[in-house]
């Protein structure tokens, strides 16, 4: 029996995984305003025109449209692109990398809600609790067996499912719990939904990829509030939705926390 030839697979798994973005872009305009998922039928915002199916192919629909409605010409955000060509390169990635399995499998469903979070913080500011709250659910429910799921979570290089729990939990209270301090030290520098982001981001990720995702998202944050500041985009004191940084440092957890701990610690020495 022949093995799938590998660029087929990559752009099925780019499709697969740009058409899941398109899903997303839904969900991060319709469920913030408290609108059906499914009805109406996807059409433009703007002129309520219903799409037709050559306008529905994630990335390449964009593209040919060059970002504005067929009819009326209004601007289609760039983040709809961005979030379809971010799902489908981490579904090439996740496919070369790890195939088809259960660590595939969550980490992409955890990249997924993560983007989704990012999205909906960037559009209304807001992380709702009702997408936080299952995934902390699921990710609890699942903590003892990260092991046998791929995902190594060891505490303090000890052995055993309890080691890799605490690896969880302990995690999970080092991201709430930093964030917490901040909102504490500097209250309305962010928001509570972002320490929930951040507990659910150490929850998946562990201890040192905690510390990865916290270092990678305070630093893409400051560099990107310093562009907008000398760019006149911001002002002094103006706060920024911080979930798409989280939601970066969580996808270099996630993908490359391991090596970018060691890296890291090698810096340190």
């Amino acid at each position: 029996m022949s093995l799938p030839n590998p660029v087929v697979m990559s752009v099925l798994a780019f499709f697969l995984g740009a058409s899941i973005g398109s899903f997303i872009n839904v969900v991060a305009d319709r469920l913030p305003r408290g609108e059906s998922l499914v009805q109406p039928p996807s059409h433009c915002p703007a002129c309520g025109r219903r799409l037709t199916v050559l306008e529905l192919v994630p990335v390449f629909s964009y593209m040919a449209l060059r970002g504005r409605c067929h009819q009326c010409h209004s601007t289609i955000p760039l983040r709809v692109l961005a979030v379809e060509l971010i799902m489908g390169l981490l579904a090439i990635y996740v496919w070369l990398t790890s195939a088809v399995s259960a660590e595939s499998l969550l980490v992409f469903s955890y990249a997924s809600l993560f983007l989704l979070l990012a999205a909906i913080d960037l559009e209304y500011g807001i992380i709702p609790d009702m997408l936080v709250y299952p995934g902390l659910a699921l990710g609890l429910l699942l903590t003892p067996w990260w092991r046998e799921l791929g995902l190594e979570r060891e505490f303090l290089n000890s052995t055993g499912r309890l080691s890799v729990m605490l690896g969880s939990l302990a995690g999970a209270v080092l991201g709430a719990g930093a964030f917490a301090v901040v909102i504490l030290l500097r209250p309305g520098s962010m928001g509570w939904g972002d320490v929930k982001m951040a507990g659910l981001i150490g929850l998946v990720s562990g201890v040192p990829g905690t510390v990865v995702a916290l270092l990678a998202s305070l630093f893409s944050g400051g560099v990107a509030g310093a562009v907008l500041l000398v760019m006149g985009h911001r002002r002094v004191g103006q706060t920024m939705p911080f979930g798409p940084f989280l939601a970066l440092g969580a996808l270099l957890a996630l993908l490359w926390g391991g090596p970018l701990w060691e890296w890291y610690v090698g810096l340190l020495r």
